[in-house]
């Protein structure tokens, strides 16, 4: 694989970015719960409102219209950065609304931006290589953040450690800003779009938005409030699944490449389907801690929907679909927070991730209607 200067740049900052992301998503469960003391169904809410700012992507998008894509990854870092810092000195539910919404704004827009970025500057039979290697970073990234929660929250406090996750935000910031000279192209589309021919990604983002938020919100919440797993314990498993991911990912992006959508997408959804029955039927914390693993891991499959659209879509629809495929998404990531909430603590635990399992059923059966890319005849070949 090729190893661009824009690539260098997009990787040393997304580094930075899974760096604070993940000290933020470690210390989120056991922080809101334990130093702020919101019950089961404040935590869904105030996980529902995180995804909101998803929904805005695309608007987001259309208000960025002079801001050249670089420059766009860099506000949203920092907004980043801004937001971790705001989320880490809260006490209560509103400042704590205030600080994750900044801050989502920020990794929301950010992905498809990094995205697009990526995939403007590779060869047409590296992409999935290309992200796979990415995903394998902030893996690396997440293990680093992991340690730093392990290691440094006995000592100086889980607060002083999301301080810590707004500084490394504002650096990969600066570093972003420096890949605006970088030859990105002046001719790509930005807004939104949403063309009826890339239904077949919008309904599998929107799905992925449901599986993600699951694992998320209530497999976290079923160790941490369920079986009382504690903050060590939880930061040594997301550290464990991190370290498995870094192997596994360029692995995922290499398959992708070499078997394509339907079968890695088919196999992934099959092997969840299973994770999310275990999660609903199996109470030892042993299994748990299995299953919460391999979901994680399983995550690094979604780049298959990424490089799906970029077969199918018009190069200058790439940026804005992705765009229009984050914000629909967030349409069930705010929901299941909030309504699997309502049902964890109205009838149980085990009705959310049954409902995850039917999640994984519906995607199991749609990638098995992808359209074949040969048909999209239109397409014009990414300058690189």
């Amino acid at each position: 694989m090729k190893l661009d200067r824009t690539f260098i740049i997009v990787a040393i900052a997304g580094l930075f970015f899974n760096l604070a992301l993940g000290i933020q998503t470690t210390a989120h469960m056991n922080f809101v719960s334990t130093e702020v003391g919101l019950a089961a169904e404040d935590i869904g809410l105030l996980d529902g409102i995180r995804e909101i700012p998803g929904l805005l992507t695309a608007l987001l998008a259309l208000a960025a219209l002079l801001f050249t894509e670089s420059i766009l990854a860099t506000l949203c870092l920092v907004l980043l950065g801004v937001g971790l810092y705001l989320y880490g000195q809260a006490a209560s539910f509103t400042p704590l609304i205030i600080g994750t919404l900044v801050s989502s704004i920020g990794f929301h827009l950010y992905g498809p931006v990094q995205n697009s970025i990526l995939l403007r500057t590779a060869e047409l039979n590296e992409r999935g290589r290309r992200l796979g290697a990415i995903s394998a970073i902030g893996a690396l990234a997440t293990v680093l953040a992991t340690l730093l929660v392990r290691f440094l929250v006995p000592f100086i406090g889980v607060r002083s450690v999301l301080t810590l996750a707004a500084v490394l935000a504002v650096a990969g910031a600066a570093v972003q800003f420096l890949s605006r000279q970088s030859g990105e192209r002046t001719d790509i589309r930005r807004g939104m779009v949403f063309k009826w021919q890339y239904k077949s990604y919008y309904w599998l983002t929107l799905l992925a938005g449901s599986r993600r938020q699951i694992n998320y919100t209530f497999a976290k919440m079923a160790l941490v409030l369920l079986y009382g797993v504690p903050l060590t314990t939880m930061a040594t498993l997301m550290l464990l699944a991190s370290l498995l991911s870094i192997a596994t990912r360029p692995i995922f992006g290499r398959i992708i490449d070499r078997l394509g959508e339907t079968r890695t997408l088919s196999l992934n959804y099959s092997i969840l389907i299973g994770v999310f029955l275990g999660y609903a039927l199996i109470p030892y914390t042993a299994v748990l801690y299995v299953l919460f693993v391999l979901d994680h891991i399983l995550l690094g499959f979604d780049i298959g929907i990424t490089t799906h659209l970029d077969k199918i879509a018009l190069r200058e629809d790439v940026s804005p679909s992705l765009a229009m495929g984050s914000t629909i998404n967030h349409i069930t990531g705010i929901l299941i927070p909030v309504v699997g909430g309502l049902m964890w603590a109205v009838f149980s635990p085990r009705s959310v991730f049954l409902t995850g399992a039917v999640i994984c059923i519906i995607s199991l059966i749609q990638v098995q209607y992808l359209p074949d890319p040969a048909q999209f005849e239109k397409k014009v070949p990414a300058a690189v």
